[in-house]
């Protein structure tokens, strides 16, 4: 992802926000599965978390993936602009 946004600053830049939600996704899963390892009470809510919420992490990477290719569409970018 590092090297993608050297590359290509405009793909970075236009998915800053799911890059800051996939880690906020991802630390809350983190967090809450050590609150569960060290006290069961809290294992009922990390399984919800897993199953519901976490997926949604992976969304967001879904997004910053296809960053590149969302930005070809726009006028001006892509292939068509510069050839």
């Amino acid at each position: 992802m590092l090297d993608q946004g050297q590359a290509n600053p405009d793909a970075a830049q236009a998915s800053a926000s799911a890059y800051l939600d996939a880690a906020g996704w991802t630390l809350g899963g983190w967090m809450l599965a050590r609150a569960a390892a060290a006290d069961d009470r809290y294992a009922p809510i990390a399984d919800f978390y897993l199953r519901r919420l976490l997926p949604r992490a992976a969304a967001r990477v879904a997004e910053i993936e296809a960053a590149e290719a969302v930005l070809a569409l726009l006028p001006g970018q892509g292939a068509t602009a510069s050839g």
